[in-house]
């Protein structure tokens, strides 16, 4: 496991707690676990990759990835601050584009 790939998974869990321990709705979280746990197995090898790819095989280009990646840790920074709309618009577009996919 690579060293980016183990942090952004620390940072992601860490955030999905204390957006529990705040109060963002359950289901907005039980969309969130799903989402980070997708987002987390995208393989970054390379900075400026022009594909990368999900376990599940869906390919993205390196700025969607990272683009994924920002949007989870907004998701959790709303829920912290106890922003539940804003979380879940933001949720909206990330669950819009892993679900193309």
């Amino acid at each position: 496991m690579s060293a980016q790939r183990l942090v952004f998974t620390a940072l992601a869990l860490l955030l999905a707690g204390v957006a529990q321990a705040v109060g963002c709705d359950p289901a907005t979280l039980q969309q969130l676990d799903r989402y980070t746990q997708r987002v987390a197995s995208l393989r970054m090898e390379k900075p400026g990759m022009a594909r990368v790819y999900a376990a599940d095989g869906a390919a993205f280009t390196g700025a969607q990835a990272l683009w994924m990646q920002g949007q989870v840790r907004a998701i959790g920074n709303a829920c912290a601050r106890g922003d539940d709309p804003g979380a879940q618009s933001r949720l909206a577009g990330l669950r819009e584009l892993l679900e193309r996919r």
